[in-house]
């Protein structure tokens, strides 16, 4: 089942719960790889990048969703291209089962400053809440635009790992951790994200 939020910045769709196919993992890829080779960072790949460079991380990450480990967000405009996308990933740990990671968020060139960005991470942190959910991690390059992007989303940066991050100049980037505070959280492992969100595979 797919949830589906129509975005009024700019015409098009998010899609909360897509259903994985083949068409689907095939279209990430491709996405991921133009962000890529456009100059994309965060994504964690530097250009030139190829499908081939790709697939295997994006089939671990198909995995946990079908897992129900992680969950999928996707930005299609009104001719259903996909925009871009970005992935939830939970823990499994007991011991930290009160937080996710927001993943591997991007959206093509062409549809940047237009608001998609801040479409899918709304809809991340509203699942985040539904699963009940303490807190949500992500990290990103020190010295991108995202770190100010993120911050202006209520994320606050919590630590550094000091020239962490190959950049595309060949130096090394410190990679910030950031992090927003949900609530209390149910400290309780969901047994399936499905439980909340409606997803089912």
């Amino acid at each position: 089942m797919s949830a589906r939020v129509k975005y009024g910045k700019s015409r098009g769709e998010i899609f909360t719960c897509p259903p994985v196919t083949p068409e689907l993992q095939s279209e990430l890829i491709q996405t991921w790889v133009a962000v890529t080779n456009s100059g994309g960072a965060g994504v964690g790949f530097l250009p030139p990048v190829s499908v081939s460079d790709v697939s295997p991380v994006a089939a671990d990450l198909m995995e946990k969703v079908m897992r129900n480990d992680a969950h999928l967000i996707v930005a299609r405009n009104e001719e259903q291209e996909l925009l871009g996308w970005l992935a939830i990933v939970r823990n499994r740990d007991h011991t930290q089962n009160h937080w996710a990671w927001v993943k591997r968020m991007h959206v093509i060139a062409p549809y940047q400053g237009k608001g998609w960005g801040s479409a899918m991470l709304s809809a991340a942190i509203e699942i985040c809440h539904s699963e009940g959910l303490a807190q949500v991690y992500l990290t990103t390059d020190g010295q991108s635009k995202s770190l100010k992007f993120y911050s202006s989303h209520g994320f606050s940066e919590v630590g550094r790992m000091p020239r962490n991050t190959l950049s595309m100049d060949g130096t090394f980037h410190d990679e910030v951790y950031m992090m927003m505070e949900l609530g209390p959280g149910s400290g309780t492992l969901k047994t399936a994200m499905s439980a909340s969100t409606g997803c089912e595979r």
